[in-house]
């Protein structure tokens, strides 16, 4: 608990008093209370303040050995580019040791294509051509059919003997097709004058009047005295939940930013113009 202070400013109760708040929780300045006070479900406290940082005047290790140099201007580093003279080696290294030379054999000379011969005309007769006999065949005897796809060296000869097909032909005698009978005229309407046996002896029935359905009975639904509740919502008391108003309120500001919302160790909330003192 804090001792009534009195401030130097007197806007939005920065000047009141700072007194207990009346739940004994926390403080409280004019409309102002803390959030310890306001708190109803006793998990929320005003936030820890944070320690006001101090300066350092004494002398540490570091100071006192610090040496200060003169500022100079930095220029960028150039590195002298210098051309270093490539030494022969005239050791003898490992590789060089160790190596074995091998008799390589020369590879095998490139083999020329051979040369085209020059082929000589075939003056003499072959086979075919002393078996070969021409056929000499009238041009009334040939038949024209159609042009050929490709040209043969054979002309095709008729055939004069019979074939299988032809000597196993039976012609048969087809009658003609009947021809269709033509429809008879259509007749015009002409409409019927007269009186038919079944008009004249037909006999019209009193029907009376069409039977009228009952009217409905009106619906009287009968009491229903049975219970549905059971002993769990008989015994069932409902309570009301009020919710902490801490849990509704904006992010504490701390003491640099806004010192006249801070007393001590407690941070001010004023409910009545919704923001911190």
């Amino acid at each position: 608990m804090y001792t009534p202070t009195k401030a130097t400013s007197s806007s939005s109760g920065v000047g009141s008093p700072v007194l207990p708040s009346p739940n004994g929780k926390g403080v409280m300045r004019g409309e102002a209370v803390c959030l310890c006070a306001l708190c109803n479900c006793g998990k929320h406290r005003c936030p820890p303040r944070p320690a006001d940082p101090l300066k350092f005047n004494g002398s540490s290790t570091y100071r006192s050995d610090f040496l200060e140099w003169p500022a100079c201007p930095v220029h960028g580093a150039t590195i002298p580019h210098k051309d270093f003279e490539r030494l022969p080696f005239n050791a003898q290294s490992t590789y060089a040791h160790d190596f074995v030379p091998h008799q390589l054999q020369a590879p095998p000379a490139p083999v020329s294509p051979p040369k085209p011969v020059a082929t000589l005309p075939f003056r003499g007769e072959t086979e075919a051509h002393a078996q070969y006999r021409e056929f000499n065949v009238a041009p009334s005897d040939i038949r024209w059919e159609g042009p050929k796809p490709t040209p043969s060296k054979h002309e095709k000869l008729p055939f004069n003997a019979t074939t299988t097909f032809r000597h196993d032909f039976q012609p048969w005698d087809v009658k003609p097709e009947p021809v269709p009978a033509m429809q008879a005229p259509k007749l015009p309407h002409i409409p019927f004058n007269g009186e038919t046996e079944a008009h004249a002896q037909y006999r019209p029935w009193d029907l009376g009047e069409p039977n009228k359905p009952a009217p409905a009975l009106p619906y009287h639904p009968r009491p229903d005295d049975r219970d549905f509740l059971s002993e769990a919502n008989k015994q069932y008391t409902e309570k009301h939940l009020e919710k902490c108003p801490v849990e509704s309120l904006p992010q504490a500001p701390t003491p640099s930013n806004q010192p006249s919302a801070w007393e001590g160790a407690h941070v001010l909330y004023n409910q009545h113009e919704h923001r911190f003192a």
